[in-house]
């Protein structure tokens, strides 16, 4: 059966297998079903979906990040935002929060359900805003960051001292989508 990947955006992508130069397998993601189709997903990777929508065959990764630690994140995040505005991403050592660029989370009401919602939770774009940076794997330590804006490279800056992922979700994560974010270095 052919491998295939639905994303959040509802775009249907389709795994191709190939060979190199070398005569070395290779496989992607595409939009057209037509070309050599992979049956299966080759073992030791996975199919990873960025959070904006775009599709890859990576290698399966080590989970260095616990899955109470992203449920703290989750949990901090502002309550008041509708749950697609923040979207959150394991990246090996760190947790990296991302933030919508949308200019208003107030959606209009139309039968009971938000028409306005439905289309943003498809097709939102994000983009990084704060990160925690594993730092001592036995403690459980994180470094918080935030992307900075200035110049004209985007970099990341340390907003505090490290401690745990709960105290720095609790004390950071209620910036998200707030002016004071900038304040925060």
């Amino acid at each position: 059966m052919t491998v295939t990947h639905k994303t959040r955006r509802g775009t249907l992508y389709y795994l191709h297998q190939g060979v190199t130069k070398t005569g070395k397998p290779k496989y992607y993601f595409s939009r057209k079903s037509n070309g050599t189709l992979a049956d299966k997903i080759p073992p030791g990777y996975e199919i990873y979906e960025t959070v904006n929508a775009q599709v890859f065959l990576r290698r399966k990764e080590p989970a260095i990040i616990q899955k109470s630690e992203i449920a703290a994140v989750k949990k901090h995040l502002p309550k008041d935002a509708p749950d697609w505005l923040f979207k959150i991403e394991v990246r090996k050592n760190m947790i990296v929060i991302h933030d919508t660029q949308e200019s208003s989370w107030m959606p209009f009401e139309f039968g009971g359900r938000s028409i306005w919602d439905n289309y943003q939770r498809a097709h939102a774009h994000y983009m990084p805003a704060m990160r925690f940076i594993l730092e001592d794997p036995e403690k459980r330590i994180f470094s918080p960051e935030r992307l900075s804006f200035r110049g004209p490279e985007d970099k990341w800056i340390s907003i505090g001292p490290p401690d745990t992922l709960e105290a720095l979700a609790k004390k950071y994560l209620r910036h998200l989508g707030q002016d004071s974010i900038f304040e925060l270095y």
